[in-house]
């Protein structure tokens, strides 16, 4: 080989190592859980963890809620009557609301470790429930919006339009004052009244929400973000949009596909995107302030801890990036990555589609 192209080579491969060894730089897995002791040909694990206080909670494929402390050690396993892969409200007095795969939705009383009360959802709620004072609110894939007291009673329910081909999860509503915002999975989003579930506005932002192959998908799988006097909502495979608090009517838009919630952080939205990039941008307007590529797979998150954002590829690639944009430090987990990281006081939660729980920090 030519002595001039192999020192090249030495300096690019050098150059390189350099470049990863400072990138992982004191990142690693504090620990890892097999949440539901997943077997090879199982589902794939799609629920994602919640934190209150010292307690990390998160549901699995085996139908438990499971309970860990911040340094991996399962505190409590509470049976449930079948599967589950949304998220988990987690409450104040300790209680964890959550749904199942059939459409039941439970008040678990994690102290007592026993279930309070079940209530039964036209179909499954692949978002979150929120709460809203004392009661909670809750959106199924039917595109059914509940709101229930703190007793499992239903105040009210609303009946939006069915929607087509769907994914295996969805959004979930968002309030402010007496309002109700949320998405649905036929393309409308709709205002509610808090008191009574009165419709105040609806919009159709898909053409053709009924799509019957996934490339033409267009799903709302982001939580919708208030930020100001606008809601801004997107799409996978869509575009995400600011519309008027009060009217709905579209304030900008930017063609942009979202898997994961976007992050209010200090007057920017940060979010990543499915082909590969995150980005800031002034919610006032859309006007993008950076752009970085991270992956040629997609991209989810980010969380925010210890003023770093934290994103997540398919490829099981992880980044900590700074407000500014600059990648600082990645690392790689085993299996794919369809959730966006999770915040706690400990570190950073991941969850892979093989049911792993993973604990990264510095």
């Amino acid at each position: 080989m030519n002595p001039m192209i192999l020192f090249r080579f030495l300096l690019l491969f050098s150059l390189f190592m350099l470049q990863a060894c400072m990138f992982n730089q004191g990142l690693h897995s504090n620990w890892q859980k097999n949440v539901d002791q997943r077997q090879s040909a199982s589902a794939y694990g799609y629920s994602i963890p919640a934190v209150h206080q010292d307690n990390i909670m998160i549901a699995g494929q085996d139908a438990r809620l499971h309970i860990y402390s911040p340094n991996g050690w399962e505190r409590q396993r509470i049976a449930l009557d079948a599967p589950c892969e949304g998220g988990i409200l987690a409450l104040k007095n300790g209680q964890a609301i959550l749904s199942d795969s059939q459409g039941t939705l439970y008040a678990v009383d994690t102290k007592q470790e026993s279930v309070l009360w079940r209530y039964k959802l036209s179909s499954a709620s692949l978002g979150h429930p929120v709460a809203f004072g004392h009661d909670i609110i809750v959106q199924t894939a039917d595109n059914h919006i509940y709101r229930l007291n703190a007793k499992g009673k239903k105040q009210w329910s609303y009946a939006g339009s069915v929607g087509g081909l769907g994914m295996y999860f969805g959004s979930s509503p968002v309030v402010q004052g007496q309002t109700i915002y949320a998405i649905l999975n036929n393309g409308d989003a709709v205002a509610l009244n808090a008191s009574n579930g009165d419709l105040i506005w609806q919009k159709q932002l898909n053409i053709d929400p009924f799509a019957q192959v996934l490339s033409e998908l267009r799903a709302p799988v982001a939580d919708p973000i208030i930020a100001g006097n606008m809601l801004i909502v997107s799409f996978y495979q869509g575009e995400l949009r600011a519309l008027n608090l009060q009217t709905g009517d579209i304030i900008w838009k930017r063609h942009f596909s979202l898997k994961s919630n976007p992050l209010l952080h200090q007057g920017m939205l940060y979010f990543s995107t499915s082909t590969g990039d995150s980005l800031a941008i002034n919610p006032k307007d859309g006007v993008t302030q950076w752009k970085q590529h991270l992956s040629s797979a997609e991209v989810v998150g980010p969380a925010l801890y210890d003023q770093k954002l934290w994103f997540a590829d398919h490829n099981g690639q992880i980044y900590a990036l700074s407000t500014e944009g600059k990648v600082q430090q990645t690392m790689r987990i085993p299996a794919r990555i369809d959730r966006a990281p999770v915040s706690s006081a400990h570190g950073i939660l991941i969850r892979n589609h093989r049911g792993v729980l993973h604990l990264v920090s510095q």
